[in-house]
């Protein structure tokens, strides 16, 4: 069972917490430690998370977003994101690399899992149009390796979600450059920016790319190792 949140507004300011801060998206998010739970807050217009999801996401309702805590502050709004126990996706590659576990892997589940939360969110009415899906508002755990999105809207940057989570495949392969998954990530990529497929069609084409993985052995796939090497859209260097 849960524990119960910590009021940050009854939290002594000063006392009672320390402050930290990490990269959100380009912005600079302040940490806050209180009661032995991890916060992380932006300040945001009131208008951007109507009252009905701040309900949702203060009650823990849809379990695959982060819990979050909201204080009005004049005319803005302090958002804070309940993420104890858990790490940002570009923090947990380090993780994976010193256990020496597959990266491709990881990719893979980390963003099929990203679809399962954007459908659940979706049947919340939630709008997952203006949600900020980057490798730094990915959270897993690594005890369990469960995965939560931190709920960022985007007002002002509409996107339709199959691009933004094609965009996100791309990141990750910024991000790793890892030989093997530059080719399925980059396979992937191309799949969903080829269709207009629904949130189900496109978790359909990564749990396909997911059993292709599977199916061929690397680095035998020379073939396949010579694409990667000389086709690098994700911009790895070589």
């Amino acid at each position: 069972m849960d524990t119960a949140l910590v009021p940050i507004a009854a939290v002594d300011m000063e006392g009672e917490r320390n402050r930290s801060s990490i990269l959100i998206s380009g912005i600079e998010a302040e940490v806050i430690e209180s009661g032995g739970r991890r916060f992380f807050s932006l300040l945001l217009e009131e208008s951007q998370i109507p009252k009905y999801r701040r309900k949702i996401l203060e009650n823990r309702d849809c379990r695959q977003l982060l819990p979050m805590q909201f204080i009005c502050e004049q005319s803005k709004l302090r958002a804070c994101y309940d993420y104890g126990g858990f790490l940002q996706l570009k923090a947990m590659y380090r993780e994976w690399r010193k256990d020496g576990i597959n990266l491709a892997s990881e990719n893979l589940a980390t963003i099929v899992s990203v679809t399962t939360t954007i459908m659940s969110a979706e049947n919340y009415l939630f709008s997952c149009e203006d949600l900020s899906l980057h490798a730094d508002t990915i959270f897993i755990s690594p005890a369990s390796g469960e995965v939560r999105l931190a709920y960022i809207p985007e007002p002002n940057r509409p996107k339709c979600i199959s691009v933004k989570i094609a965009s996100l495949i791309l990141e990750t392969v910024r991000l790793t450059c890892d030989e093997q998954w530059t080719v399925y990530g980059e396979e992937a990529y191309a799949r969903i920016m080829s269709c207009n497929e629904s949130m189900s069609g496109i978790e359909k084409i990564l749990l396909d790319k997911g059993r292709e993985m599977c199916g061929k052995g690397w680095p035998e796939k020379l073939e396949m190792r010579r694409i990667a090497g000389n086709n690098k859209p994700g911009g790895c260097p070589a």
